[in-house]
């Protein structure tokens, strides 16, 4: 068992009290089980104090069942975090956990205040979550110690024996992972072949993988993945990418891959070429891939010319009253080329830190290309500073809730007979009349 120390700067240089805490890791299909305070957005690891002559497994399996309803097989401890401040010895136990069934939640009155709920987020987002516990070293010292203490802990337990993603608790496959590169050269496998050693993977540099869409990709390592898999080798090395990439570039070449069939790096066994095509098939895509990528321009709408779109916001909220109701209010963006514009946004503040998605649409012409999703991260990206959370309310469609999931959206609540309330005549969709709206939310 690993023990790791983390020391405040207000601790006295000794410690005259002591509590000690058992929280479970439950991770299932690349998400983890999480408690959610829906009043200040606060996450963390379930789990709690160690009870009078209580066993620390039982502790795990007694406060992750109380706070999310899950009940679990505990691991023996995996980490031990201590945490000094003032004159406190925290200590906190680590274990993973393995779903076995339900139960009813019991929440404390504390809890309840602060309207805790249980989540299921992709790992790779909380990590990066947790990861942001500088940012409230002057609003939150709380807040900011408790990040810091998941953080270490999921960066010590998850990159264990150098693999950061698991599934059931297990390292994830290599065939389990989407590449973003569609073609191999034959001349690097060559170069790959004359170091590699099966039988030792001391030296293997691991695969970055990032969670995109909810689907495990490989951001590189493509032709160690395939010299490893022809070596009959399913499980190597691996770790959650960290750069901040173009991520809509790894999108665009995921597309490309899955659209070749690409799905697997067992696939890229099959598209091994000569290094001079290599050079002109991979390398000439990206480059035309990335010029269009840099030819694309968001800028906001001015007041006077937002109905000048009003089509393009008719294919999101077909009655034009409604979207009155909000348009002016509102800010607007447009994602054009230097020929034609290609999708539109409305985002409005609601108060209390959110930012709402009124109005988003891509014009027909290019859909399936991404531009939706482009306008939401560039909405995070421009008002993380300024809000906490991204929220969007939209139709109970299976057209339009699996995209924001994929998107990191995470249901909220639904305003009942809103469609039917609001709207002069029926709203289908995909061959289904919606009637309530279900509000999603995504933290930022």
């Amino acid at each position: 068992m690993k023990i790791k120390e983390i020391i405040g700067e207000n601790y006295l240089g000794h410690w005259e009290k002591t509590r000690t805490a058992c929280r479970g890791i439950i991770i299932q299909d690349g998400r983890i089980l999480l408690s959610f305070e829906t009043k200040t957005g606060q996450w963390m690891l379930p789990g709690g104090g160690l009870e009078d002559n209580e066993d620390e497994q039982a502790c795990c399996i007694r406060e992750v069942a109380e706070e999310t309803g899950v009940l679990i097989q505990p691991s023996e401890c995996r980490l031990e975090i201590d945490e000094y401040y003032e004159g406190w010895k925290w200590v906190n136990r680590y274990f993973f956990g393995t779903v076995t069934g339900e139960t009813e939640i019991r929440l404390t009155n504390r809890e309840r205040e602060v309207g805790m709920e249980p989540r299921w987020l992709p790992v790779s987002e909380i990590i990066e979550v947790f990861a942001g516990h500088r940012s409230y070293a002057d609003s939150d010292e709380m807040r900011r110690g408790m990040y810091l203490r998941e953080y270490t802990a999921l960066s010590e337990l998850i990159s264990d024996e150098k693999h950061r993603i698991w599934r059931n608790n297990a390292p994830l496959r290599l065939t389990d992972l989407q590449p973003s590169q569609f073609c191999i050269s034959e001349k690097k496998l060559q170069n790959v072949r004359n170091w590699f050693d099966p039988s030792d993977l001391s030296n293997f540099e691991p695969i970055p993988v990032k969670m995109l869409n909810g689907i495990p990709v490989m951001t590189d390592g493509h032709t160690r993945a395939a010299a490893a898999l022809q070596a009959n080798l399913d499980s190597v090395p691996m770790i959650w990418e960290r750069d901040d990439l173009s991520w809509e570039m790894y999108r665009r070449c995921v597309s490309e891959c899955r659209k070749r069939r690409i799905i697997s790096p067992g696939d890229l066994l099959h598209c091994i070429i000569p290094d001079n095509e290599y050079c002109v098939k991979w390398d000439q895509w990206c480059d035309a891939m990335q010029a269009e990528i840099n030819g694309l321009i968001v800028e906001e709408v001015p007041e006077e010319n937002k109905k000048n779109y009003i089509s393009l916001l008719l294919l999101a909220d077909e009655q034009e009253d409604m979207i009155d109701r909000y348009l002016f209010r509102g800010t607007m963006y447009i994602l054009r080329t230097a020929e034609d514009v290609r999708a539109e946004c409305v985002v409005t503040d609601e108060g209390d830190g959110i930012l709402e998605i009124k109005n988003l649409a891509v014009n027909p012409s290019w859909q399936g290309h991404g531009y939706g999703r482009m306008l939401i991260d560039e909405m995070e990206d421009r008002y993380s500073s300024r809000y906490n959370i991204l929220q969007v309310g939209t139709g109970d469609s299976p057209l339009t809730i699996p995209f924001y999931e994929c998107c990191g959206f995470i249901r909220h609540h639904t305003l009942k007979n809103f469609f039917s309330d609001h709207y002069e005549h029926p709203i289908f969709e995909a061959g289904k009349q919606l009637t309530d709206m279900i509000v999603l939310q995504k933290r930022i």
